[in-house]
């Protein structure tokens, strides 16, 4: 092999390894858009993310992912706690949301927040990214949409009922055994007095 060809090999290796280390560092690079703050305003991107769950219901871990997940100038902004202050800050004073517990056997953290019925007419402008209510609805469907709400909040009613009965007969159950095994406990066997011999002070039995 000619000392050419040698040097075309050890070059061609060189090129191609610096392409795949490109690409994966590319790889690992911002995208074009992350520069880019979208239009919308935090109430529509709360909005967009709770509509994204088939649940209508997200904790604030999530609807911070949903946004970073979608919207990558979030995600690699260095505001990211300024914006995440603000998502909360809306969340708090918006009447759209509202905050849904977490069940007594769900053991993660924080509450679930949901979209008000008054929000099922809302959408959001296409040129300024902000909400805007829609067609009033008709009175069937407000009657319908309040028996829905109603629904929803008896059964979270009969839930926490449900949760408290088991609570208070777990405690009743535990009050009996304790009784029941404080009466069955076998008393320890006493021991008879025993009788000294008195002696005098002579040394004789009295």
């Amino acid at each position: 092999m000619s000392p050419l060809s040698e040097i075309q090999q050890v070059q061609l290796s060189s090129s191609s390894e610096n392409s795949n280390s490109s690409a994966s560092s590319n790889s690992d690079e911002e995208p074009n858009n992350a520069n880019e703050k979208p239009i919308y305003s935090y109430n529509a991107l709360i909005v967009m993310a709770i509509r994204s769950n088939p649940k209508r219901m997200l904790c604030l871990n999530e609807i911070y992912q949903y946004i970073m997940t979608n919207f990558p100038y979030y995600k690699y902004t260095a505001k990211k706690q300024s914006w995440q202050n603000s998502i909360r800050h809306n969340l708090s004073i918006s009447g759209y949301f509202v905050k849904v517990p977490r069940p007594f056997n769900d053991g993660g953290k924080g509450n679930f927040w949901a979209l008000h019925p008054s929000a099922d007419t809302i959408f959001i402008g296409e040129t300024t990214g902000k909400l805007r209510k829609g067609v009033t609805p008709s009175a069937e469907v407000q009657h319908a949409q309040a028996m829905e709400a109603y629904q929803r909040h008896t059964q979270q009613q009969q839930y926490h009922h449900y949760q408290q009965m088991l609570y208070q007969q777990e405690m009743q159950m535990r009050y009996e055994q304790m009784l029941y095994s404080r009466q069955f406990v076998p008393a320890l066997p006493t021991t008879p007095a025993m009788h000294y011999p008195h002696f005098g002070g002579n040394g004789f039995m009295g």
